[in-house]
């Protein structure tokens, strides 16, 4: 029998940064239904399991005091939602989720467990074990980024410590059949992969892994397919409240489906965000084999390292005049606590 999972990017339930009050967590409130297409939503009817990138904590506990309190948190209500659209696993190991403390945190942790959901990458323990299909699927999560708070109750690498990565792969391959790896990694708005995340990638399935997924670049990044094993580098987002950057606007998820040989094949299903309401919908979808030209395909590509970091840095400078520009646009719509902690946010930025 096949099993399907189905990896997205980042979802954000709650109001990012320059959505005071106009983010997800407020169209949720409004239409009590999470933005997306009946055409998404049946292709995540019919999977085994559908994994997040949880970017969002899901609490009604904060232990910040001033007007960012409601930035970056969902409220709970949102798992009825989640549960309904068969919504099941979650990655817990990214640069947002504890930055309303270690209390929201395990609050959401608590939460997730108590409506039989699936949490990846909670440090006490994180290798996640789940057996469909009679194959026992063993998951790990990772961020690379760095949110500058200590003691995470996620797993976060720090100063390059692969070595805890690669020890984690060789202790959960006598325990499970098929390994998958997610990771939150890489430069944000860069469409392109960097060499380190390439080499690491790599030398992961060398170890052993079966899978590689990632996000946290919100575009998308690409794959490659590394001795017959499938490598995924950026999704880019899901559900998202950051349509003010254009590129972030499209995105991927990708379908993967293991045969009882434990033989994988890939899908990739290219979604659109709305930017006036944040709707995502299907656009197109790609069965991956080794001789068709997907465009995501990073092998396909002939341009040079030189020519990369061009797009590179041009892509990142047009996201960051696009949040500027967004911001002064609309800066009167802003409460003045909200806009004073933004501008001080952004000369502190120049600054350091």
């Amino acid at each position: 029998m096949t099993t399907k999972i189905l990896f997205f990017g980042d979802m954000m339930l709650g109001n990012g940064y320059l959505s005071y009050n106009r983010g997800i967590r407020n169209y949720i409130r409004k239409n009590q239904k999470l933005p997306i297409s009946k055409e998404i939503s049946d292709l995540i009817i019919r999977s085994d399991l559908s994994i997040v990138n949880l970017e969002a904590v899901i609490s009604d506990i904060s232990e910040k005091k001033n007007i960012t309190n409601q930035i970056h948190r969902a409220n709970p209500e949102v798992i009825k939602l989640l549960k309904e659209n068969n919504i099941n696993a979650f990655c817990f190991s990214n640069n947002h989720i504890s930055e309303h403390g270690n209390e929201a945190f395990h609050s959401c942790y608590r939460l997730l467990l108590e409506n039989n959901l699936h949490c990846f990458g909670i440090k006490k323990d994180n290798l996640s074990i789940l057996e469909i299909n009679d194959i026992k699927y063993g998951f790990l999560n990772y961020s690379f980024i760095e949110d500058f708070l200590e003691d995470v109750p996620y797993c976060k690498i720090t100063n390059s410590n692969y070595n805890l990565i690669f020890q984690d792969i060789k202790a959960a391959l006598d325990r499970i059949d098929f390994l998958c790896l997610v990771f939150h990694w890489g430069e944000e708005y860069s469409p392109f992969p960097s060499e380190e995340q390439t080499n690491l990638a790599k030398k992961c399935i060398d170890f052993g892994a079966d899978l590689i997924v990632g996000h946290h670049a919100h575009v998308i990044q690409g794959f490659e397919k590394y001795k017959d094993k499938y490598i995924i580098y950026g999704l880019g987002n899901f559900i998202f409240d950051m349509t003010y950057i254009k590129n972030t606007r499209k995105s991927l998820i990708a379908e993967i489906s293991i045969n009882s040989k434990k033989e994988t094949k890939l899908n990739l299903h290219l979604i659109n965000v709305n930017p006036k309401n944040y709707f995502v919908s299907l656009v197109e979808s790609f069965e991956i084999s080794d001789n068709n030209n997907c465009p995501f395909s990073i092998t396909k590509t002939t341009l040079n390292t030189k020519t990369k970091n061009k797009i590179k840095r041009r892509n990142i400078r047009q996201a960051q005049n696009q949040i500027y520009s967004y911001f002064l646009r609309n800066i009167v719509r802003y409460p003045i606590k909200f806009t004073f902690y933004h501008i001080k946010k952004f000369i502190n930025r120049r600054i350091s």
